[in-house]
């Protein structure tokens, strides 16, 4: 398999948790996992194949109830040449980001 080479300029910061992407051409959100952050860039897989390119929203629930919400606008650099578990793996570029304050997540019924 080829080396990939880092072109974040900031530490990565390892960080294993759910959180929610689409394409910004889409309305609906699909599940997804974060693997790491850096001021400049993140590491997800998701379930949808997005192109190079192509700019995404990541949305982050908070970790503890009363806490906000994180939501980066990214663009896709690269896509991990191996699937995970049925997930794509994509290194982005971080745009810009932006606290969701009164988020309400809960169970459709």
């Amino acid at each position: 398999m080829k080396a990939i080479v880092e072109h974040r300029s900031e530490k990565r910061v390892e960080v294993e948790g759910l959180t929610l992407c689409r394409s910004m051409k889409e309305s609906l959100y699909i599940p997804s996992r974060i693997q790491d952050l850096s001021p400049s860039g993140l590491f997800l897989w998701a379930e949808d194949a997005f192109s190079t390119g192509e700019n995404i929203e990541v949305v982050f629930a908070p970790d503890v109830k009363g806490h906000d919400s994180t939501k980066y606008i990214a663009e896709v650099v690269r896509m991990h040449p191996e699937m995970n578990r049925d997930f794509f793996g994509y290194g982005c570029k971080i745009k810009s980001s932006e606290t969701i304050t009164n988020i309400s997540i809960g169970q459709a019924t």
